[in-house]
């Protein structure tokens, strides 16, 4: 059984995957026009957040790499 820190470790790890994917997936339809919307923040603040983020993920799979935390789990 998995202990309670590494089930949240998965999870967050999981949750962000998700939201970056998303967030790169807007950024892609904005520079091919094909956003419904026009968001209000500029768009280097949002690759700014989107880079921040694959960055937090890298240290994710770091630490699952050196507290053996499967992330497939």
């Amino acid at each position: 059984m998995m202990k309670g820190y590494k089930k949240r470790m998965v999870k967050e790890f999981d949750e962000l995957n998700k939201r970056a994917n998303k967030l790169e997936k807007m950024l892609r339809k904005k520079r091919l026009g094909k956003l419904d919307f026009d968001p209000t923040c500029p768009d280097w603040l949002l690759k700014k957040q989107h880079d921040a983020m694959l960055e937090y993920l890298e240290c994710l799979k770091t630490r699952a790499i050196l507290e053996d935390v499967d992330l497939e789990y």
